[in-house]
Order: C-alpha cells, then sequence, then structure tokens
C-alpha cells in the first residue's frame, strides 16, 4: 500500500506531466531514431534476440550505429568498445552539467539517473532549471516544494517518457527491418526531426554561436578516426558558448 501511494503521488506531481509534456516533440525524432537503428542492427546481421539485448541495455543510437560496420567486419571487441565509448563521451557533459541535482544521491542511483540522460532531456532540463539558482529560498513554488524536488520529478517524467519512445520504436524497427526497405530514408527524416527540435533552443546568441562552431568544426573533422569529431564538435561548441557567455553573466552582476 506504501508502495501504491508513492507512485500515485508521483503520478499526480504536475512536475512529472511536464517533463512528458516537454518531450513529445523529441518523441517525433526519437521515433524515426529509434526504426532506423533497429533496422541497422537487423540488416547489419545481428539476429532478432542479439538487437533486441543491443538496444534494451546499449540505449544509445549514436553508439549503436557506429558499432555495427565493426561488428560486420569481425573487428576486435576493444576496437568497438573504443569507438562506442567515444561517441558517447558527450554523456559525460550532460553529467556534470546536471549534476548539481543529483550529488546527493548513492551512487547506484546516480547511475541510473544517468542511464535515463539523453540529448534532448539533458537540453530540456537545462532551459528548465537553472543549477546556479538551485538553493535560493525563493524558488519554493506555491505548494513548498523546493525547486531540486520539482527538478527531480520533471527529470524522472522525461526520462521515462523518452526511454519507452526510443524502445517500442527501435524493436519495431528490430520487428519490421524485412519489410523496412532501406531506401525509404528514415535516417533523414530522423535528422531533419533533430534539426527541427534543436532550433528552438537558439534562443540567445551563445545557444547560437554554440551550433554554428560545433557544425564547422564538425565538417572539418569529419575524416577522423573513430568518430572523434563529433566530440571535437562538442568541446568547441561548448567553449565557444562559454566564451559568449561570459561576459553578459559578468554584466548581469554588476
Amino acid at each position: 500500500m506504501r508502495s501504491w501511494g508513492r507512485i500515485s503521488a508521483w503520478l499526480s506531481d504536475p512536475s512529472v506531466w511536464l517533463g512528458v509534456r516537454d518531450m513529445m516533440p523529441a518523441a517525433v525524432a526519437m521515433v524515426a531514431w529509434g526504426v532506423v537503428t533497429g533496422v541497422a542492427m537487423v540488416q547489419s546481421g545481428l539476429s532478432t534476440w542479439q538487437a533486441l539485448g543491443m538496444t534494451l541495455m546499449v540505449y544509445a543510437g549514436s553508439a549503436q550505429l557506429t558499432s555495427l560496420p565493426l561488428f560486420a567486419a569481425a573487428a576486435p571487441l576493444p576496437i568497438i568498445w573504443a569507438s562506442a565509448l567515444i561517441v558517447n563521451l558527450r554523456f559525460v557533459l550532460y553529467g556534470v552539467a546536471v549534476r548539481p541535482f543529483f550529488r546527493n544521491f548513492s551512487w547506484p542511483r546516480r547511475l541510473l539517473y544517468g542511464f535515463g540522460n539523453v540529448d534532448v532531456l539533458s537540453a530540456d532540463f537545462m532551459r528548465r532549471f537553472d543549477p546556479t539558482r538551485l538553493h535560493e529560498p525563493s524558488l519554493l513554488s506555491d505548494d513548498g516544494q523546493h525547486v531540486e524536488q520539482r527538478a527531480i520529478a520533471y527529470f524522472e517524467g522525461a526520462a521515462l517518457t523518452i526511454w519507452c519512445v526510443w524502445n517500442i520504436s527501435s524493436i519495431a524497427g528490430i520487428l519490421l527491418a524485412h519489410w523496412i526497405p532501406a531506401s525509404w530514408g528514415l535516417e533523414y527524416v530522423g535528422t531533419l526531426a533533430l534539426i527541427a527540435l534543436l532550433l528552438p533552443l537558439m534562443g540567445d546568441r551563445a545557444g547560437l554561436v554554440c551550433v554554428l562552431v560545433a557544425g564547422v568544426v564538425a565538417a572539418l573533422c569529419v575524416g577522423l578516426p573513430l568518430k572523434l569529431g563529433i566530440l571535437v564538435s562538442m568541446l568547441a561548441g561548448v567553449a565557444a558558448a562559454m566564451l559568449m557567455d561570459a561576459p553578459e553573466k559578468g554584466a548581469a552582476r554588476e
């Protein structure tokens, strides 16, 4: 009964449903990418059960798509692991960004939340909650709930939503792989959906500079081995945004 009461209280929390609603635009992109990834796993030679196990355990479309050609080429496992690790290093940046909200949790719980901290969730979470204002007394809501509690509820609702959307669409791609031809070009649909999703986040100069710098560096570094261009472009974009944002914050404090 106590567990059901906690679930009922969680489901009635408006912050949970705010996280769910914020993920709805992202769901379009996630469905496209999930189906593409599911189809790619089967068409690259994995069995249905191997593909299902991979999508449930890895939960990272870019790492899955990066490792598939290496699986097909019978590359050594250390090379496959290293490639997936490099592609997923961006999640370290996401983890650092949201760390103030989770630093008091036990490490197994932080590990669980980190598993759900994907690209679009991290972007929307940081748009909704500013970690630099985490402990301001003025951030108590009308019902006395502190911003940290609302942030965690938001994160949980958003993470569960996007995890379900990703796995359902990826499993659908796995099961329908033999009936979906490559000529449909679903990967382009996923890319266009992600671009449309990012455009509203470019609401200030720092965001615009971040995207432009990351895009230029990614184009210049496309030939780097092991997809290192992704990591280099992300670091360049973040550094450019920080340099652009620093004078504005200094002026605001004055």
